[in-house]
């Protein structure tokens, strides 16, 4: 399940996200970037859908 569904939608103007259950803290940014990257290349979505 999206974290955004289980804590909410964030504003844009946060930068970064803070895990509440493990404390990591990445660059929002960068997060989906791995998060696109990881369902291209499991073949959940193609490239050209986010083009």
């Amino acid at each position: 399940m999206p974290v955004s569904l289980i804590i909410g939608e964030k504003s844009l103007n946060l930068r970064t996200y803070d895990c509440p259950e493990c404390g990591l803290s990445i660059d929002r940014d960068l997060n989906v970037s791995i998060n696109l990257k990881k369902r291209v290349l499991i073949g959940e979505v193609s490239y050209g859908e986010y083009i």
